[in-house]
Formats: C-alpha cells, sequence, structure tokens
C-alpha cells in the first residue's frame, strides 16, 4: 500500500470512530510520508481523541514546522495542554491561535477555552474577559454565561455572578434546576445567615484575613449598605482594596475615597490616616502622604503604630530631598516588610 493507501483507510476508520485501528494506518503513512503535514495533523488528532495528548502535542508541532502558514492547530494544542492541567501553556498556544488565525469563525469557543485554563489558575479577572470576549462574539453561548458567574462568584460579585446565572438558565432552561443551586448559592442568607451590618463586617474581616479581599469587599459593601453612617466598615474596605491593590488590581483611589469617608465619620481615626498615607505615597503623592502620616502620629498612642509611621515619615521626607534615581523602590513598598496589624 501507498501513503496515501494508508491514509485513506486511517480516515475512514477514524470516521466510524475505530480509532485504535486507524492510529495503526496514520502511523504507516507517517513512516512513508514522514513530511506530509496532513497526515501529522490527522494522526495528532486521531492521538488526542484516544486522550493520548503528549503524541498529539508532538504531531501538532511536527505540523508547524512543515506548514509554518497554517495558524488554527494552537487550538488543538491548547486543547491538548488543558487536558493535561498544563494551563500556561495551554493560555500561550489559544493566545497564539486568537491572534493568528483571524479567519477562525469558532474563536468565542478559543476565548471560552482560554478563560477555563485562566479558572483554573484562579485567575478570575483575566478569565472574565475572555469570557466576556466569548459573549460578546456570540450572545447566546450559554457556557460563557455560566462560567462568568462561576468567576464573579469566587471573585464576591455575587449580583453579577446570579444575573449571569439567570442568562445561561434562559438560555438553556432544560439544566435550569442547576443554575437555580448556583444563583441561591450566592445569596447571603442561604450561603452564611448574614442579617446585620455587623455580621456583614466580620465576615468581610474573615475573609480579608483569608487573602481573598475582592470577598472582603463584597462583604464591607454590604455593611456599609445596612450601617453607612460608621466609620469602620469604610476603614475596613479600604483597607481590603489597598491590600488587593498590592498585590493585583492596585485601586489605591478607591481605597483613598473610602478613607477620606471614615475620616470624616471619625476625625480621630489615626489608623485612616496613616493607611491613606500609604496609599499617597503608592500614587507618589508625598505631600499629601506626609500630611496624613503627621496626622496619624499625632493621633496615635500606639507605640508600635508610632514606630512604623514615623519610619514613614523619614521615607517621605528622604525621598521629598533626595535626587536618588532608586526612589521608586521606597513607593513600591512603603512599610519595607513591616506587617501592619489593622
Amino acid at each position: 500500500m501507498t501513503a496515501v493507501e494508508y491514509l485513506m483507510k486511517a480516515e475512514e476508520l477514524s470516521d466510524n470512530e475505530i480509532y485504535e485501528e486507524a492510529l495503526f494506518y496514520y502511523t504507516k503513512a507517517v513512516e512513508l510520508d514522514p513530511n506530509d503535514p496532513y497526515t501529522r495533523a490527522s494522526r495528532g488528532l486521531c492521538y488526542e481523541r484516544l486522550e493520548q495528548y503528549t503524541d498529539a502535542i508532538d504531531d501538532f508541532f511536527k505540523f508547524i514546522q512543515l506548514d509554518p502558514t497554517s495558524t488554527f492547530i494552537y487550538k488543538d494544542i491548547g486543547r491538548c495542554y488543558a487536558n493535561l492541567n498544563q494551563y500556561e501553556k495551554a493560555i500561550e498556544n489559544y493566545t497564539k491561535a486568537i491572534k493568528l488565525d483571524l479567519e477562525d469563525e469558532l474563536v468565542h469557543e478559543t476565548h471560552l477555552r482560554r478563560g477555563f485554563c485562566y479558572m483554573q489558575l484562579k485567575q478570575y479577572e483575566q478569565a472574565v474577559i475572555d469570557f466576556s470576549k466569548a459573549i460578546e462574539l456570540n450572545p447566546t453561548y450559554t457556557f460563557a454565561y455560566d462560567f462568568r458567574g462561576d468567576c464573579y462568584k469566587e471573585l464576591g460579585q455575587f449580583d453579577k455572578a446570579i444575573e449571569n446565572y439567570a442568562k445561561a438558565m434562559e438560555l438553556d432552561p432544560d439544566n435550569s434546576e442547576e443554575y437555580r443551586e448556583s444563583i441561591d448559592s450566592c445569596k447571603p442568607n442561604n450561603n452564611d445567615n448574614i442579617k446585620s451590618a455587623e455580621e456583614y463586617f466580620y465576615t468581610g474581616a474573615n475573609s480579608g484575613l483569608a487573602g481573598e479581599f475582592e470577598k472582603a469587599v463584597h462583604y464591607y459593601n454590604e455593611a456599609i449598605k445596612l450601617d453607612p453612617n460608621n466609620s469602620l466598615y469604610y476603614s475596613a474596605r479600604a483597607a481590603a482594596y489597598r491590600g488587593d491593590c498590592y498585590f493585583s488590581l492596585k485601586q489605591y483611589s478607591s481605597a483613598i475615597d473610602d478613607l477620606s469617608k471614615a475620616i470624616k465619620l471619625e476625625p480621630n481615626d489615626s489608623k485612616a490616616y496613616f493607611i491613606r498615607s500609604l496609599c499617597y505615597m503608592s500614587l507618589f503623592q508625598d505631600e499629601e502622604a506626609i500630611v496624613d502620616a503627621t496626622k496619624a502620629l499625632h493621633l496615635s498612642n500606639n507605640e508600635a503604630e508610632r514606630k512604623v509611621i514615623e519610619d514613614l515619615l523619614l521615607n517621605l521626607n528622604n525621598s521629598k530631598n533626595s535626587n536618588n534615581t532608586n526612589i521608586n523602590a521606597i513607593h513600591a513598598n512603603p512599610t519595607q516588610g513591616r506587617r501592619l496589624d489593622f
């Protein structure tokens, strides 16, 4: 038999989902014509269906070597890496597919798959971007609404999560019970039995201590809705914003807004002044930072806290009077590794 005959036989078997036998014929075709890109890609797909993902990836990369102008294969590579739980590599290849395969009519699916990988890596904000793009390209894409709801739930944005689950249920009524369960899981009274501002506040505090700052902000928001005149809730929500911004969001302005409200309600709150000074410093607004740090020092009766504030003021004044080009490092880490207990 010739390579073409082996290939035709393999295709026939593959069409009938007899993949093990098809693989034998694909391999015979490759042995006779190792430089045919189509045969490589076809055998790669056969390997994938047999869940032999590493072998599939090898064939797909060989296809790219033989035919560099064909970009559709990156989706297949990404899919195999995702099945191997190698999500970073999957994202890398899905990204190539999105950028290079401009004629792909199913690019919304690639955004969904990449978003799912971001979900597995707990990069929920990035996942939301992909799911939103998938919805933009295909407004009736049920999976995208469902997954986006999951992300919003993980981020503590329960209203948005419910909105997305409801849309998925509208598009897919046959699975309405599943979506109703997802919606119910987002309702605080069902989830945490929270009824008072105080309970919301302490739930937010626990989320913040666990490093779940987005969830903490959600609970502090609810506390503020129930008791908008309590300065403690504004300070706490700002602390959550600031903690999150150090790691990813950098929402210093939002933190400053909340701290300013807290100070208006409680003008002698030294911690609010101190945290606001750190936010100003992170925004390179040193004059404002010095004013707030000085006020915090005047108000504070805690020796450990006063020591941290004094060090901050020293850094700020050195920054103000220095031409040191490395002064950015001070702004990036204004407390110099100290643990702040607020």
